[in-house]
Formats: structure tokens, C-alpha cells, sequence
């Protein structure tokens, strides 16, 4: 019985779950992943602030402004 490995579609699939809880925290709810070939960009459906991801084997990353700030439609209803 063999077991599943941790490959590199897994690995970048929780990079994506990982990004996404991330800026869930922050208030975004994001909008559908658009994937490219080793990177995905999401854009918060009420403030339009932006994560990506990049499935590099050597150094995978996130970066983004919606992992930076807490989103600007949140602040509004707060206020």
C-alpha cells in the first residue's frame, strides 16, 4: 500500500488555503483564484485588494496587500 506524497500540487493548493485563512482574518473574502502556471492572484470581492501566490519548488510565497491590511469595506462598516 503506498502513500500519497506531499507533491507539488498539494503543496500549493495549502499555500492557497494558507493565503486565503490569512486574509480571511483581515476581512476579505476573496473571489475566485486565477491560476497561472506556477501562481494564482485572488482579489477581495469588497475592497479589491489583491494576494498571490507563487509555487516556486526552491521558495514558495505569498504576497499582497490583502495580507497586509484589513479590508477597507470592514473599516466602512465598523464606522
Amino acid at each position: 500500500m503506498s502513500t500519497p506524497g506531499f507533491t507539488r500540487t498539494t503543496q500549493f493548493e495549502a499555500l492557497r488555503r494558507i493565503a486565503a485563512f490569512s486574509a480571511a482574518l483581515r476581512g476579505h473574502e476573496l473571489a475566485a483564484w486565477r491560476e497561472g502556471a506556477d501562481s494564482a492572484v485572488a482579489i477581495c470581492l469588497s475592497c479589491g485588494l489583491t494576494l498571490a501566490v507563487y509555487g516556486s519548488l526552491i521558495e514558495p510565497a505569498m504576497e499582497g496587500s490583502a495580507l497586509e491590511a484589513h479590508c477597507g469595506a470592514e473599516r466602512s462598516k465598523a464606522a
